[in-house]
């Protein structure tokens, strides 16, 4: 049911009788009819986010009562808000979501060092929140001290997700296991920096007072043996295990470990090799009234030959979720479309060998979506793609709301560009929000990405790369997407000017960017922080790229060298002063003292003293430069990067005006139970969600949406 507001007339009104004055009317809210106790018992009630949010822009008091009721937060960037006034807002929190580093990370694209760091969210959670339930983590920097006060503090701890996260060892989890005894799942996918240092962290898991029920630790960088033994000692405690998903592991032993399960186990995850000298539909058969009823397959770190994998696909037919390596081939997308006719969502990934004699071509999309008609997610790495798949995507997939492809420069692609594909597809998908193309040269001209603004009208998050010709593309796709929230472009042919003009002219949603490439230069931040209160830009000249995002605290302390903060100087001042006065108690007048020429030349000299006409020489040193060297004259004399240093300042120092809070405006994400916070300042929609930052929901999230 969603909230209206009610015209003056029709709220509670009554007569009072002032003396020496007739009776006047009298309004009343409705909070001083209801109790508190009634009126939290009513946003209990609120299970839709996009309730809940405008409720709690009511007043106040209902401000102060979503606060206390809200039980799940989703915060998309750990830069977004002090983890302090997290907890200041929400006082009764049992499920956090956090991430750290953006997705070009995982592409190795972002610089080195370039932070993320879990530290201090996990202090301020064990502080305010000891009866924590579930905490995920994503591409974030944690340490085994992080992981032992988290066990230490929250032993009610049913549910820990370390997604894509580095920095710790089995130690850290010995730590989890041994003292959180509810722990129900545990998912640690792709934490492959994981130290192995052995430890009966596995074992510990047997001591737990709760049934473990999902556990992941595909590609966690684990020693195969230790694992083994560890899990065959686990398996009788394994009853309840209805999700299991391991790496490098002979698929026997796998099977003998699921055997002691006695509720379906509907979650796979065969990271498996075989060692049996059998035909593959042998092997398959004998694994079949397993697969019968698994929902969820993941298959992206199989060592199995493309022919046990397909025949193993053959079996699936309750299947919901998919990811898989392209190894597979076309003939393995066909079996897919006959066979797995539930289908919701498939990824297809690449798979780096030198031996590949299979790929995944347009052949393969058109099997997909002639067979499994019901997808609403589609992720394909393609080697060989045609305008045709791309209208067959349109004229199968009603459902679609988000779609990615990547052409893989392997063959030889000759029906180029893809605008009429392009077009197709968004007329054929109407409930489509995210949207992704990277291709090569010459795939998607200027008329193409100007298809995407016009038949995109729903689209909030977009992603380009090696798309366009010229600004006119850019232009064109500008006159349309007014809904788009987040941006991502790399190799594409646009400058600062007209990226510049787009997004503060026509994308005024536009929450997040990422752009490697041309247009990513310091004096496009500089456009975009002077005209976009709260929004911080990172900029990385030796990359060429640039980072943005909303952010309702103060910029950022732990950027490396290779990272230049830029926005205006001014509020540079303000934030200098008020954090010089927390960490080393100086006085005011002190701080007046710090001038704008000072800062000057504090930052001049950090720039290793490079001269006017330098500076000026931003585009043809685009790739070679230190990026603190790449601010024009103009641009230097208005913005500052990287503030003068105060010392060891605090990651997040958080709000410097006591008792203020910034507004709330709740969205919506298709997450199930799980909101996501955006603050306001003024007119400006704070941005913690909306994928990669703000995001969408993970692979494997409860009722979520996939993200990446």
């Amino acid at each position: 049911m969603m909230l209206r507001q009610e015209p003056q007339e029709e709220r509670f009104t009554r007569m009072r009788s002032v003396k020496g004055k007739e009776d006047v009317p009298i309004t009343e809210c409705i909070n001083n009819k209801l109790p508190e106790q009634i009126m939290e018992c009513i946003f209990n009630q609120l299970d839709k986010s996009e309730d809940r949010g405008a409720a709690s822009q009511v007043c106040k008091m209902w401000q102060r009562i979503d606060g206390l009721t809200r039980k799940m937060v989703y915060i998309t960037n750990c830069y977004s808000i002090a983890p302090s006034d997290l907890s200041r807002r929400f006082k009764n929190l049992e499920k956090i979501k956090i991430k750290g580093k953006p997705r070009a990370y995982e592409f190795g694209l972002l610089v080195e060092n370039w932070g993320g760091h879990a530290g201090p969210w996990i202090e301020e959670i064990v502080r305010a929140y000891p009866k924590l339930q579930v905490l995920h983590l994503r591409r974030m920097d944690v340490t085994d001290e992080d992981l032992e006060l988290l066990a230490l503090k929250c032993t009610r701890l049913q549910k820990l997700k370390l997604h894509k996260c580095s920095g710790f060892s089995t130690k850290g989890l010995e730590f989890i296991t041994d003292s959180c005894r509810h722990l129900r799942i545990l998912d640690l996918e792709e934490s492959d920096d994981m130290e192995d240092l052995g430890g009966p962290w596995l074992q510990f898991l047997q001591k737990g007072e709760g049934t473990l029920a999902s556990l992941n630790i595909a590609s966690a960088g684990l020693d195969e043996a230790n694992v083994k033994e560890s899990l065959h000692m686990l398996a009788p405690r394994l009853k309840s295990m209805c999700s299991l998903r391991v790496s490098d592991m002979d698929l026997d032993s796998f099977i003998k470990i699921l055997d002691y399960s006695v509720v379906p186990v509907v979650e796979l995850g065969l990271g498996c090799y075989s060692l049996r000298q059998v035909e593959p539909k042998v092997l398959a058969s004998s694994f079949s009234h397993r697969l019968s009823r698994v929902t969820s397959l993941d298959l992206k770190f199989a060592t199995m030959s493309a022919e046990i994998q397909i025949e193993l696909l053959r079996h699936c037919h309750s299947l919901e979720e998919l990811e898989l390596r392209s190894a597979v081939g076309d003939r393995g997308m066909q079996v897919i479309g006959d066979s797995c006719k539930k289908l919701k969502r498939i990824r297809v990934d690449h798979v780096n060998s030198d031996g590949m004699t299979d790929y995944v071509t347009q052949k393969g999309m058109i099997a997909i979506c002639e067979g499994c008609r019901e997808l609403d997610f589609l992720v394909m790495y393609l080697s060989d793609v045609n305008n045709e798949a791309l209208a067959a995507v349109g004229r199968c997939l009603p459902k679609l709301t988000d779609f990615r492809i990547v052409l893989l420069e392997v063959l030889d692609v000759e029906d180029l560009p893809l605008d009429d594909g392009v077009r197709s597809l968004l007329q054929g998908c109407p409930l489509l929000t995210r949207f992704s193309v990277y291709l090569r040269a010459g795939g998607l001209s200027d008329k193409g990405v100007g298809y995407i603004g016009e038949f995109g009208a729903k689209l909030r998050w977009v992603l380009l790369g090696c798309s366009g010709e010229s600004d006119e593309g850019l232009r064109l796709m500008a006159e349309g997407c007014r809904e788009l929230e987040r941006l991502e472009l790399r190799g594409c042919p646009f400058g600062e000017a007209q990226l510049a003009s787009s997004i503060l002219e026509k994308w005024t949603r536009l929450k997040y960017l990422w752009v490697q490439g041309i247009g990513a230069t310091a004096d496009l931040g500089a456009a975009l922080v002077s005209n976009k209160p709260g929004f911080l830009v990172e900029f990385m000249g030796a990359t060429a790229q640039i980072l943005g995002y909303y952010t309702v605290t103060q910029p950022r302390t732990d950027y490396p060298d290779s990272v230049c903060l830029i926005y205006p100087k001014d509020q540079v001042e303000e934030l200098y002063q008020a954090t010089a006065q927390e960490v080393h108690e100086v006085t005011l007048q002190e701080m007046h003292e710090v001038t704008s020429q000072e800062m000057h030349e504090v930052t001049s000299q950090e720039m290793h003293e490079v001269t006017s006409q330098e500076m000026l020489e931003l585009n043809s040193r685009m790739m070679q430069r230190d990026p603190r060297v790449d601010f024009n004259v103009d641009t230097f004399n208005t913005f500052v990067a990287n503030y003068p240093g105060v010392g060891d300042v605090g990651f997040y120092p958080g709000f410097q005006d006591a008792g203020h809070y910034p507004e709330v405006d709740e969205v919506g994400l298709e997450d199930g139970p799980e909101d996501v916070y955006y603050p306001q300042i003024g007119d400006n929609v704070m941005y913690f969600g909306v994928e990669d930052n703000g995001s969408y929901p993970d692979v494997g999230e409860d009722g979520a949406n996939y993200i990446y």
